[in-house]
């Protein structure tokens, strides 16, 4: 998705196209451009203003009513007659025709598009001084514009006056919050590319409304553009720390991790039936659901008698779901579950359980008739224990024999008083489908895949701009904007060093499934710390670790200077992962906790 066919550029189409039909007096069709318009971008109070007045115009009060409260939630004030946020005359629902000031408004708009379309034109040509100018004016005339201030900011950062874009993105954090204080807003603007300054001054703006980003940081100032060096000093100072850790762990000085022995269980076999979904969000248009791909490939390889079920007829809620699913599909669904149940006759049932049931996806009633009936048990694994996201452990655990729960929250407590619970170091990895290139051959020095959420496109902005071999991609998990599993794998396999975090909010840290992928690929993982990873493995030793943007872009560039460094804690991890974490201990703790 390129700067020109992103969500922003989209929605801010479909206004267009939706004003130019409301003026033309055709109030139906502007109404489906501008509710497509806000599908596409939907912090644009302009669309719902337009859309507003188009079911007032067609005759639609309940669409003009059910608009402007949403934008009034959105954006308080939203044209009220105390507040009409200026350039937004007064509007209610039970207004009549276009007054005098909402015919102004159509030319103070038209004005507006103008001088953002001439913007938009200097940026698309690499010429952000140029874009400034007709921008200002832009925002001059509707200071209520979210484009108008992104493509300002973005233009002023381009031109290397990064102090006058972070001003940019704190006025418009300030004034239209909605649009600029949601973390994974820029996706919006970027798609699934990344304008390195602009997100940098961005953060910069943010680090100035939200103290627990500022740490992040690391007392940069925009001013400093971004780009991070590596001293002879720190460079020494990292060497040291190192080479240090490296000879403790080799002479069994420091402690083992906390939980290095959490698989520890004799050796186990049971009749296995691993029930998960095939594909992210249950739909072959997403990409495959690499939970499943390496459970099946560990169970397989360690168990004699394994069987899979996908189950995407039944897994998931409609929250999770694309189109939906009808109670004739959940039926024959669950009727599938149990036909695979009774072929395969298993001890044990595995189940992928990170979701509400009953919502469009099997509850756990049936789950509880399907275990009476065929005398399994159940084990839940639980990928997902953080808010904002429910309590999906909760739910399972009352029909669940174990609980398997990749990383440890406050949520478990109300499973364990239903049942165990294991707290697993991620998913084992199939080893069979990794692929990992010598040391020599890996031409990739940084590389980074995932979504923009959890602050990644903050980490992965200052590492393009001071690693240049960096490889950043983003994706969103549709099979169309994502990479395929084999061309994600064989970027592993070429990578020196995997860049990753795991926030799930400001400050709690999830473990997640590139951690274990970037070990068994055997490149070195670079990783923002956090405690619960230092129980399972030994910072300095298995992963480099990073707390702040400096710390990060100078360890980057230490490890590329220094690849027999890096080489080896890559070596080291794997080793660890294999003896410790891998699919025989996994299954091995799994039944044994059954």
């Amino acid at each position: 998705m390129s700067g020109t066919e992103t969500p922003a550029r989209r929605g801010l189409e479909l206004t267009q196209k939706g004003i130019a039909s409301l003026t033309d007096g055709r109030p139906a069709e502007a109404a489906n451009f501008l509710q497509e318009a806000l599908g596409a971008y939907r912090a644009d109070p302009e669309s719902y203003y337009y859309l507003a007045r188009a079911g007032l115009a067609g005759g639609d009060k309940e669409l003009a009513a059910q608009t402007l409260t949403l934008a009034r939630t959105r954006f308080p004030g939203f044209c009220e007659a105390e507040d009409s946020w200026g350039l937004f005359p007064h509007l209610e629902a039970d207004d009549t025709g276009d007054g005098g000031d909402h015919l102004r408004h159509n030319e103070l708009s038209a004005r507006c598009h103008a001088e953002l379309a001439q913007g938009l034109v200097f940026l698309d040509a690499a010429r952000s001084a140029d874009a400034i100018d007709p921008l200002l004016r832009a925002l001059e005339i509707d200071p209520w514009k979210p484009q108008v201030y992104y493509y300002l900011g973005s233009a002023f950062a381009g031109a290397g006056e990064m102090e006058k874009a972070a001003t940019v993105f704190t006025k418009a954090a300030e004034d239209i919050p909605y649009a600029f204080q949601r973390f994974s807003g820029f996706g919006d603007y970027q798609g699934l590319g990344l304008d390195a300054r602009t997100t940098i001054a961005y953060y910069h703006a943010l680090g100035g409304i939200y103290p627990d980003i500022k740490p992040f940081l690391g007392g940069l100032t925009p001013g400093d553009g971004g780009t991070i060096a590596l001293s002879q000093s720190r460079s020494d100072e990292l060497r040291t720390l190192y080479v240090a850790r490296a000879e403790d762990w080799a002479t069994g000085n420091p402690p083992l991790p906390n939980r290095a022995n959490v698989f520890d269980a004799p050796a186990h076999r049971a009749k296995v039936l691993l029930v998960t979904p095939e594909f992210i969000k249950s739909n072959a248009d997403w990409v495959e659901y690499d939970v499943a791909v390496h459970l099946g490939g560990t169970g397989a390889a360690h168990l004699t008698e394994f069987a899979v079920h996908h189950a995407d007829a039944i897994h998931s809620e409609q929250s999770q779901l694309i189109g939906g699913r009808s109670e004739a599909e959940l039926a024959a669904g669950i009727e599938a579950l149990e036909r695979a149940i009774a072929a395969h006759a298993p001890e044990v049932v595995f189940f992928e359980g990170s979701f509400i049931g009953g919502r469009q996806g099997i509850d756990a009633e049936t789950m509880q008739t399907l275990k009476d009936k065929h005398g399994f048990k159940l084990a839940t694994l639980v990928c997902d224990i953080y808010p904002p996201k429910e309590n999906y452990a909760a739910y399972w655990a009352p029909v669940s024999d174990l609980i398997v729960a990749l990383n440890e929250h406050a949520y478990l407590d109300d499973a364990r008083a239903h049942t165990s619970v294991l707290v697993s170091p991620g998913v084992p990895i199939d080893f069979s489908a990794m692929n990992s290139k010598p040391w020599r051959e890996r031409d990739i020095e940084v590389f980074f895949n995932g979504a923009r959420k959890s602050y990644r496109d903050m980490w992965c902005a200052f590492m393009a701009e001071s690693v240049p071999g960096t490889a950043l991609r983003f994706s969103d998990q549709s099979a169309a904007g994502s990479m395929a599993l084999d061309d994600y794998l064989d970027h592993l396999s070429r990578s020196q060093l995997v860049l990753n975090n795991g926030l799930v909010s400001a400050r709690d840290h999830q473990m997640n499934f590139r951690i274990f992928e970037a070990m068994t690929s055997g490149a070195a993982l670079l990783q923002q710390d956090f405690g619960l990873l230092r129980e399972f493995f030994d910072p300095y030793v298995h992963y480099a670790p990073f707390s702040t943007a400096p710390e990060m872009a100078e360890t980057a560039l230490f490890l590329i200077a220094n690849p027999e460094i890096a080489e080896a804690i890559a070596a080291r991890a794997l080793t660890w992962y294999q003896s410790h974490y891998g699919g025989p201990k996994f299954w091995n703790a799994v039944l044994a906790a059954l």
